[in-house]
């Protein structure tokens, strides 16, 4: 994201910790100046980091105040030559940069302790050595009466010491209700996909519960069936054994002869042979 396209030489200017000679820093200060001005007020009282402005915001400020057109890449940023380079007389209007500009910030504020300052513009020195002491001084009151700088209270916001105009505060407000409403609205998007995910769970709960009652359902459905079949063949079975006694003459769980059927419950043997008995000499006679 903060990737940077250098010639050799100016690479090499820009890495020399030593004897910095070239670095770019953001062509509007003022803004940052506010910026922080105005996150104080978020930070009193609670320990809370301090947030500083991002690449999209600044190219969001510049673009309100005409600076850069709707399709620009990135917010303005100043060139600086420590030296009398040849790249220095071609390159002093301010440049499109797409990156996070705090770290340019960082690496101009560490010029300011280059023997070489007198090249940078005393304007920008200026600029640079109240972010230095907003970000590092640990006295913020002292910081601010130092500078003639002043908090932004109730609607207004002003700054001592910097000219600024109402249009300038009412973008700015205007930038912060545009972050408050994208945070409230990814928090409410949040929500929402919660919601969907719970609603989806419970109705993952309510099938599954659904799909369980269904087998159970089925499951006591076979038990019964099963039942009834036991049932019914155990009936089937006691009506074929009901059957087959009968047809084999049983009475009272015994086997009952022939001839009680034909002559009654009570006949005899004797009774049997004089009905039945057809002997060599023909049938029995009584005597």
């Amino acid at each position: 994201m903060n990737a940077v396209g250098l010639c050799h030489n100016c690479h090499a200017f820009y890495d020399d910790a030593l004897d910095l000679v070239f670095f770019f820093v953001p062509s509007d200060l003022d803004f940052f100046i506010r910026f922080e001005l105005r996150d104080r007020i978020r930070r009193q009282g609670d320990i809370t980091k301090r947030r500083v402005p991002m690449a999209h915001e600044y190219a969001r400020y510049q673009y309100r105040q005409g600076k850069i057109t709707d399709v620009a890449q990135g917010g303005q940023y100043t060139r600086v030559y420590l030296c009398n380079h040849l790249l220095a007389q071609n390159t002093q209007a301010p440049k499109q940069w797409h990156g996070a500009p705090l770290p340019t910030i960082r690496k101009a504020i560490g010029a300011l302790g280059s023997p070489r300052i007198g090249r940078i513009p005393q304007d920008m020195v200026m600029k640079l050595t109240i972010l230095r002491d907003l970000y590092y001084l640990d006295d913020e009151d002292e910081t601010e009466r130092r500078h003639q700088l002043e908090r932004p209270r109730g609607g207004g916001r002003q700054q001592g010491g910097r000219g600024r105009g109402r249009e300038e505060d009412e973008d700015e407000d205007e930038d912060e209700d545009e972050d408050e409403d994208e945070d409230e609205d990814e928090d409410e998007d949040e929500d929402e996909d919660e919601d969907e995910d719970e609603d989806e769970d419970e109705d993952e709960d309510e099938d599954e519960d659904e799909d369980e009652d269904e087998d159970e359902d089925e499951d006591e459905d076979e038990d019964d069936e099963t039942e009834d079949e036991d049932e019914d063949e155990d009936e089937d079975e006691d009506e074929d054994e009901d059957d087959e006694t009968e047809e084999a003459g049983s009475k009272g769980g015994k086997r009952r002869p022939k001839f009680e059927w034909d002559l009654g419950p009570d006949a005899t043997s004797e009774d049997a042979i004089r009905k039945f008995w057809t002997g060599p000499f023909g049938p029995w006679r009584e005597t």
